[in-house]
């Protein structure tokens, strides 16, 4: 029991919106009381102003249940926590948590394979069944009163389409290829010019720019197709154009990217915006050419990752910085661009087990520097720098954030507090944006656990 003033210092300490993990009674006898998943999917906490209880959201609530307004917050509050269990339409009862990260979801002995293989096949069924005729997603929901987001990003568009290839890895499912081969087509025809002969580029329309994480990722994306299906489409044109305008982006002497230009102009408007564009376009320059076997591509990825060395990048934690240093490494194996690999993943290694949130990201990061690791112990390169690194350790850290992302997957029993529940079981949401249900989130989950799951015996050991 606390005084009502008390509770909006106890939310606000909370750190994050949605993160007050506690349900509220108004009275000893529970009579008017409202669980944690209520308070939270609700908005009965306002963590944006008075930190208190929204009594607006909360008679919202009550009269869409048919119950009477409360007419003001008593002078004592109870908070507490509930045991529960969830029953599924197959008869099936869960426990749950009732404490911790994990309250409110089903309670696991641990992660096991398969609970691996059906949050990325949930995931892509998610955004198969979003895809709309045109070849475009859902972009996303905020599900509690079920708003769809209207905005659209081309670059988190490829990056989905890039997911599902990823998925078919895991699932073998046909129709994720054919998924994917909408979404390129969307993608080709909405977003790409070619404005001189030989190269081309993804235009962000909605904001009239040329962004270089748009060309990276469709050049990931595309190649991770032609890689995946043998029986496919070939795109190795389109490849070899989308790298070109990559190249025109990239300073020739020292490897750093001008990130943004002007459209239709292609003028020079922002050097740097995201440092994630530059791991992006790294990578994408050795999948340029894996694909096409040009050695212009590979010689701008050393520029690119050398650059990223030097300025050392490990500082921003950025999983791209993994995916284009693993890569690269397969066909350059020098020590340092292994040793770039594993750094980002021991400097992130320095805080994830202080956040509070999960971040797909983080999986995603580890498990790129891991599988450059055991590529090169594969491959007996340097197995010398490769005994010093602590590899108990590193398996410990992925076991442990693969864990922690299950506390944003929408089991039944988090998303049956939605609006419109159906719409986003089983996808991934981020808690800290108002459980927010985007594309990229499913797409970052997918590409981690993907990994995760081609090299679980190993990893759990």
């Amino acid at each position: 029991e606390i005084d009502s003033g008390v509770l909006p210092e106890r939310v606000k300490d909370s750190g994050y919106e949605k993160f007050f993990r506690k349900g509220v009674s108004f009275d000893s006898g529970f009579e008017t009381a409202f669980l944690e998943q209520e308070m939270n999917a609700c908005k009965m906490y306002d963590y944006q102003e008075t930190f208190s209880l929204d009594m607006e959201m909360i008679n919202l609530y009550r009269e869409n249940r048919g119950q009477e307004p409360v007419e003001e917050i008593p002078e004592k509050l109870i908070l507490f926590s509930a045991k529960g269990f969830f029953c599924d339409e197959n008869g099936e009862v869960y426990e749950l948590y009732d404490e911790g990260e994990e309250y409110g979801r089903r309670v696991m002995a641990e992660m096991d394979k398969k609970a691996v293989y059906d949050v990325v096949r949930s995931a892509s069924e998610y955004l198969m069944n979003g895809q709309k005729g045109d070849g475009s997603f859902t972009y996303g929901y905020y599900p509690s009163f079920d708003n769809e987001i209207e905005y659209y990003n081309i670059i988190r568009h490829t990056g989905t389409a890039w997911s599902l290839i990823c998925a078919g890895r895991v699932t073998g499912d046909e129709r994720l290829k054919k998924a994917a081969e909408k979404a390129f087509d969307y993608m080709i025809k909405d977003s790409v010019e070619e404005p001189v002969e030989n190269r081309a580029f993804v235009v962000t329309r909605n904001e009239n720019e040329v962004q270089l994480g748009g060309n990276a990722l469709a050049v990931i994306a595309l190649s991770e197709y032609m890689l995946q299906y043998e029986d496919g489409r070939d795109y190795t044109e389109r490849i070899a154009k989308l790298a070109n305008g990559i190249l025109y982006q990239q300073n020739p002497d020292d490897g750093e990217f001008y990130q943004v230009m002007s459209y239709p102009d292609y003028t020079p408007k922002e050097q740097q915006r995201m440092t994630a564009y530059d791991g992006e376009a790294a990578f994408a320059l050795v999948r340029a050419y894996e694909i096409t076997g040009e050695e212009v591509y590979l010689t701008a990825a050393e520029k690119a990752v050398g650059y990223m060395i030097e300025n050392h990048y490990e500082q921003y934690g950025d999983h791209w910085v993994s995916y284009a240093a693993g890569e690269l490494v397969k066909y350059r194996p020098e020590e340092k661009y292994l040793e770039f690999a594993l750094l980002n993943m021991t400097e992130k290694g320095k805080t994830v087990y202080q956040e509070k949130t999960a971040s797909p990201l983080d999986l995603e990061l580890y498990m790129a520097s891991w599988e450059a690791g055991r590529y090169c112990l594969e491959q007996g390169y340097m197995p010398e720098y490769l005994e010093e690194t602590d590899l108990d350790g590193c398996r410990e850290t992925i076991r442990y954030l693969a864990w922690k992302e299950l506390n944003n997957y929408f089991y039944p029993e988090y998303a049956m507090y939605m609006e419109a529940p159906g719409k986003i079981e089983g996808t991934f949401f981020s808690r800290e944006s108002a459980y927010r249900t985007r594309m990229d989130d499913a797409q970052h989950a997918i590409g981690g656990y993907v990994q995760y799951y081609r090299l679980y015996d190993e990893i759990i050991g």
